[in-house]
């Protein structure tokens, strides 16, 4: 229950309970021209900030801030849908923990959830975007988000109703380490996948701004489903990417199964800047050969086998709606003939 601290603008003081996540607006050094640190065009000094307490311990059952005598937390059903029961919390323990051992049978056992969704998103400082990770995703998740949640990491999770609980318990922790490329600032990842899997890149020259994950599962649905997908949330970059299910929802990761003939998956990008950007096509995991994936552009009228040509370069001209969206774009995968075999 201590320390308390005072919210610029708001009356009184909080307390900040274990288990929840904050994002801090950091100027520098105080004792170094504090008052020009607003300035634009001025950077922050490189200062060791220093966290001083008890290591954490034992089980953690989240308790908003702003709600501390709760156990559950905030869900508010009047709110927009696009932030609706998102909560922001934070890895606890002096260790990793694994977004694998989300469960919702045991409140005892690994990261406990009732009413909470499958789906947790950790914002990459690197591109201001959201990344994704789903249970269940084989380690691959969207701008470098894992299973492994290092120590000290915010991440937000949904809450589905105001009965919503969170519980962090020791069995969730891993020795598994997020290190090197795997890391947020890092530039790249190698990961391990339990499904096949494509992964599309929005950027703009060497920048990445944001990637989006199609993975394929024979017991999908093309339909959104929370246990499968995670829907897309927009950050703070200043380009987005996600792909629209069937039924019209905006996702990061978009499970499908494979296609017996087709499958017409419609793409929603949207950039700030008008210049030219480039889709790139930067995995291609266990897809089989038989599979073409080509990238339609219904702007252009122009198409791309992406195998065989994995980068395509465009404009968006934020006056012409028709040169973004969810209606330029649409990445087609389908069954190459010359790659069947029958059996005669």
């Amino acid at each position: 229950a201590s320390p308390s601290y005072s919210i610029y603008g708001d009356a009184g003081t909080f307390n900040i309970p274990v288990g929840n996540g904050f994002l801090i607006f950091f100027r520098g050094d105080r004792t170094s021209n504090f008052a020009n640190k607003y300035t634009p065009g001025t950077s922050a000094e490189s200062v060791v900030m220093t966290a001083i307490g008890s290591m954490t311990q034992g089980q953690v059952t989240v308790k908003d801030w702003f709600t501390p005598s709760s156990s559950n937390l905030s869900y508010t059903s009047t709110s927009p849908a696009s932030v609706r029961g998102f909560n922001l919390v934070g890895n606890p323990y002096p260790s990793a923990i694994d977004w694998e051992s989300f469960q919702t049978a045991s409140t005892t056992t690994g990261i406990y959830g009732s009413n909470v969704g499958s789906t947790m998103y950790e914002l990459n400082p690197t591109n201001q975007n959201f990344g994704a990770y789903v249970k269940g995703g084989g380690g691959v998740g969207t701008n470098k988000a894992s299973n492994i949640i290092p120590s000290g990491q915010a991440f937000l999770v949904v809450a589905t109703s105001t009965s919503a609980q969170l519980i962090f318990n020791e069995t969730a922790k891993s020795t598994a380490q997020v290190t090197g490329l795997n890391l947020l600032m890092g530039t790249g990842a190698t990961e391990v996948a339990s499904n096949p899997y494509l992964r599309m890149e929005l950027n703009k020259g060497a920048f990445d701004m944001d990637d989006m994950l199609i993975r394929f599962n024979s017991g999908s649905l093309t339909k959104y489903s929370a246990a499968e997908d995670a829907s897309y949330q927009q950050g703070f970059g200043k380009g987005h990417l996600s792909s629209m299910s069937s039924d019209s929802i905006s996702l990061a990761i978009n499970t499908l199964p494979l296609p017996k003939t087709s499958e017409n998956i419609p793409l929603n990008i949207t950039a700030t800047i008008d210049t030219v950007y480039q889709l790139e096509l930067k995995e291609l995991k266990q897809v089989p050969q038989l599979y073409d994936v080509w990238l339609m552009d219904a702007y252009m009228k122009d198409s791309v086998n992406m195998r065989d040509n994995p980068k395509y370069n465009f404009s968006i001209i934020n006056k012409d709606s028709a040169s973004y969206g969810s209606k330029r774009f649409t990445l087609v995968v389908r069954q190459n003939p010359y790659y069947a075999y029958q059996l005669l």
